[in-house]
């Protein structure tokens, strides 16, 4: 028998969350990274399956939906059918009390992490203002910095003279993109 009416707003925003096995196989290039960002959707899509946004939420004791909702900064929020209330998908997360488009934030990312060129460059590609920009680069230097102060011993334990951004390259061999959002992860954990 046919089910009529609408069908159900969906309680997930992906199938599959990059655990960091999956993840450290990555690597992403500007040209990806243009391409998830082309539209709200696939940005929102790409920070759910990387775990920087939550995949889920419960309210009431229920599965929130995930419904589109205009006057919402993505256009998209969680909704309670219990208590009727909607929630941000940036709740909790790194991307909490922005109001920066979330594709602009994450293009942002990987020029900072990526790409040596200055600030007016960065300001003219991903399409922001210089304070934000700053505010932003501070925020992202503050992060790999508390990684740093947090894995400043080597494995005997004896503590390690910092230099950010030589142990930062040094550990993170891989792409600094990928490390950039495991360090994130490790800070702002959805699950």
């Amino acid at each position: 028998m046919a089910v009529r009416g609408r069908p159900k707003a969906p309680v997930r925003i992906v199938e599959v969350v990059m655990d960091d096995q999956q993840l450290s196989e990555r690597d992403y290039l500007l040209r990806d990274i243009h391409c998830i960002t082309r539209d709200i959707e696939s940005t929102i899509e790409f920070v759910a399956s990387l775990g920087l946004i939550h995949n889920s939420a419960v309210c009431c004791n229920q599965p929130m939906h995930f419904v589109i909702r205009q006057n919402f900064s993505d256009g998209k929020a969680w909704s309670c059918c219990v208590c009727k209330r909607y929630r941000s998908i940036r709740r909790d997360s790194f991307f909490s009390g922005s109001c920066v488009p979330l594709p602009r934030l994450v293009e942002l990312m990987f020029w900072w992490v990526e790409i040596d060129c200055k600030q007016s460059v960065i300001r003219r590609q991903v399409g922001i203002g210089t304070e934000a920009i700053v505010n932003w680069f501070k925020y992202f230097k503050g992060i790999c910095s508390m990684w740093c102060y947090d894995h400043r011993t080597d494995e005997n334990g004896a503590v390690l003279e910092i230099n950010e951004e030589y142990t930062w390259r040094q550990f993170h061999r891989q792409s600094l993109f990928v490390s950039f959002i495991r360090c994130i992860r490790d800070y702002y954990p959805m699950q």
